[in-house]
């Protein structure tokens, strides 16, 4: 819930918004060696409002936000040297827009994506995983933008008494090209700054690649260590957006990441746990940064001298809107570190009923403070799922629980205040086997 806002340009009571969201999935199995699956999904969402930063003064909203996507895939077994063989397509298309006035002013990003993979059992102690990956995504705001990124890799998984050694290489190639649409003014065009202007085609390449090692204490647990080397390109959304966000253009950096983990596991039928420490350390740092400009000053200076606001408090009788226009950037936020714990345990009966608990917080540390926003304080979280698997459709009833403290204080305008979330699922399931 948001405090009530009155007087200004949206009046803002909660966070709700209507949706609503279809899925399917369906597989055929031809035989041992042969399947073909695919998966649908379609979400409709309308009158969204959602936060940024400091809930208590940035607030957006999406007249209407869509999300369609499509998976279809082929899997074959024994084939060659290769155990498994998969090539899966996927396409995902997302629709956001505000109306303004009678127009609507929309965002659209497509995706396209196709893989590649093979998996090979080489004797009884090392697993090889080989692939490759295309994928094209498309932007549409008030530019147009295509990504084109190419990536080969590998996994080898070596396994050796009670230890089973990982490692993984990844070689990623990116293009990143603007495209003028037919609102554009090719005359002035050159002399723009950002990306309101013209800008050159953007290539980048990277060598990622992982290590880890896991021992194996008894039969129902291990400790395990994994490091991984990053390098995140930015998308589309975040180099060329311009809505309620802004990109940055030529102007953004890769996020450049050395990340490691140590965790303990538990499995013993039907029972589970897990516990996990993580630091991360960014070079940088993709996020965002929030920028405001005095559009009235008279109109400022006016409130000062009747006492209603006090710009060295924040105080603007609650009409900061009058003041000021904000807008959100797209930037690169310098060095970050990033460290945390998780810890969870539940236990699942297939076909009956699972439990779980959770408990976690990620805490970050910057110079920059819009960095250490992204910290998340304590949070605890339960959930409890019910299956009636007597009745033929398999009803069930799923119950999740969440708590969020507000410890360690987030660095944001005013901290988290802490809350408790409870939502409650229904569902069936049904299951067709041709014999």
């Amino acid at each position: 819930m948001l405090d009530e806002r009155e007087g200004t340009e949206h009046e803002v009571k909660n966070l709700g918004f209507s949706d609503k969201l279809w899925q399917a999935r369906l597989q055929y199995k031809f035989s041992d060696h042969h399947r073909l699956y695919y998966a649908y999904g379609n979400y409709k969402g309308k009158d969204i409002a959602f936060t940024h930063g400091a809930a208590t003064s940035q607030v957006f909203f999406y007249d209407t936000f869509n999300r369609l996507s499509h998976l279809a895939g082929y899997e074959l077994n024994d084939v060659s040297v290769l155990d498994q063989l998969n090539l899966t397509y996927s396409n995902q298309m997302i629709t956001r827009g505000t109306f303004q006035g009678l127009a609507i002013n929309e965002t659209i990003l497509e995706s396209n994506s196709f893989q590649l993979k093979g998996i090979s059992h080489m004797g009884s102690d090392i697993d090889l995983t080989i692939g490759a990956e295309f994928t094209q995504d498309q932007a549409e705001t008030q530019t147009l933008a295509d990504q084109d990124y190419y990536a080969g890799y590998f996994n080898l998984d070596y396994e050796r008494g009670d230890w089973v050694l990982t490692t993984g290489l990844r070689g990623n190639f990116w293009t990143a090209k603007q495209h003028l649409i037919d609102q554009h003014n090719t005359d002035v065009i050159d002399d723009l700054v950002g990306i309101s202007g013209k800008i050159e085609d953007i290539d980048d390449h990277a060598l990622t690649y992982a290590f880890g090692m896991i021992y194996s204490v008894t039969s129902t647990q291990n400790l395990s260590f994994n490091y991984s080397r990053t390098y995140r390109f930015p998308s589309l959304y975040e180099r060329f957006s311009f809505d309620n966000f802004i990109g940055g253009g030529t102007e953004l950096n890769a996020e450049k990441g050395h990340n490691f983990e140590w965790a303990w596991k538990y499995l013993s039928d039907p029972w589970f746990a897990k516990a996990s420490l993580f630091y991360s350390k960014f070079d940088s740092y993709l996020g965002t940064v929030s920028r405001r400009k005095l559009i009235n000053p008279q109109g400022l200076q006016q409130c000062i001298e009747g006492g209603k606001c006090n710009p060295t408090i924040g105080e603007y009788d609650d009409r900061e809107q009058d003041f000021f226009s904000s807008s959100v950037y797209f930037e690169n936020l310098g060095e970050v570190s990033n460290k945390g714990f998780e810890i969870s345990t539940g236990i699942i009966e297939e076909g009956d009923y699972e439990a779980g608990f959770n408990i976690g917080l990620n805490d970050i540390e910057a110079d920059n403070v819009f960095a250490e926003i992204d910290s998340n304080p304590l949070e605890l979280s339960a959930h409890y799922k019910k299956t009636l698997s007597f009745i033929p459709l398999k009803p069930w009833i799923k119950i999740k629980a969440r708590y969020v403290t507000d410890w360690p204080k987030v660095s944001q305008n005013e901290g988290v205040n802490s809350f408790f979330s409870a939502d409650a699922y229904l569902g069936i399931r049904y299951e067709y086997a041709k014999k």
